[in-house]
């Protein structure tokens, strides 16, 4: 059977870092960063391309790599 996986929030936001820092993770763990997928969907004009490598769309998950 399929298990499922549930965060644990407290870790996250009991972390003793920056604020930003935390918000950024959140919305990182929840694919919610600002790129050029995530843009796309909303409809604004920007380069689907990673600025960094030229050669694969730029995701969360490609810029956290």
């Amino acid at each position: 059977m399929g298990a499922t996986y549930q965060f644990p929030a407290k870790a996250l936001w009991g972390a003793k870092t920056e604020p930003k820092c935390r918000f950024f993770t959140w919305l990182a763990l929840h694919n919610r960063a600002l790129t050029a997928d995530n843009l796309a969907k909303k409809n604004w004009p920007c380069e689907p391309t990673c600025p960094l490598c030229y050669c694969i769309p730029e995701t969360t998950q490609h810029l956290l790599t």
